[in-house]
């Protein structure tokens, strides 16, 4: 199941860059949300992308065994274990602190 939702999550993404890349109207739009939304809450914004990043690298470096078998300066730890510890401490922190944030806007 986790795999399926990260194909389409990668679909998803690509399909966004692709309008983004080749739509004028879609790209003014687009970023007109987006500074919205940077502006309101900057640190939110950050960490999504941060933890949807994580979760795709981890993703895709479980599924394409060289690319997830990059060494790291940390530990010497694999890519694949560096971005499953950011996604499960992504999920933590959006538990703990992300679902009061929500609530406040």
């Amino acid at each position: 199941m986790a795999a399926i939702i990260c194909i389409a999550f990668t679909g998803v993404l690509l399909w966004g860059a692709f309008r983004f890349l080749t739509s004028g109207s879609f790209r003014k739009d687009v970023q007109a949300g987006w500074k919205k939304e940077a502006t309101e809450s900057p640190w939110g914004v950050a960490f999504v992308v941060v933890w949807m990043a994580c979760i795709l690298v981890f993703f895709w470096g479980v599924m394409i065994p060289p690319f997830g078998e990059i060494a790291t300066p940390l530990a010497k730890l694999r890519v694949w274990q560096v971005a499953g510890i950011g996604a499960g401490l992504g999920f933590v922190l959006f538990m703990l602190v992300g679902s009061r944030l929500m609530g406040e806007r």
